[in-house]
């Protein structure tokens, strides 16, 4: 894992989860490392769910004049990966 990472795991208590991330990592297990994110991790670091839920979400950064947004790709094989990237346009295009 990136350091940075660390400290904001850290920052929001998620060390034990970080723990268990890095040593599936270590251990050539991304199944492991998956299991080891729970729903608290999900709602602090990402926007997820259904369309409406994920707007929703993202009005609480309305103030922002920027937003970048990634669709999930980790352990995912191309036709997901586009699959999430045409769902993210749908639900934020203007």
């Amino acid at each position: 894992m990136i350091p940075y990472f660390d400290v904001m795991f850290e920052l929001h208590g998620f060390q034990r989860e970080a723990s268990a991330i890095r040593d599936a990592a270590a251990n050539g297990d991304p199944g492991g490392m998956i299991e080891a994110v729970n729903e608290e991790m999900i709602d602090t670091f990402a926007i997820a769910g259904t369309p409406d839920q994920c707007r929703r979400q993202l009005e609480a950064w309305s103030d922002l004049d920027l937003a970048v947004l990634f669709p999930p790709t980790f352990q995912l094989g191309p036709d997901e990966i586009l699959a999430n990237h045409r769902a993210l346009i749908e639900t934020f295009a203007a």
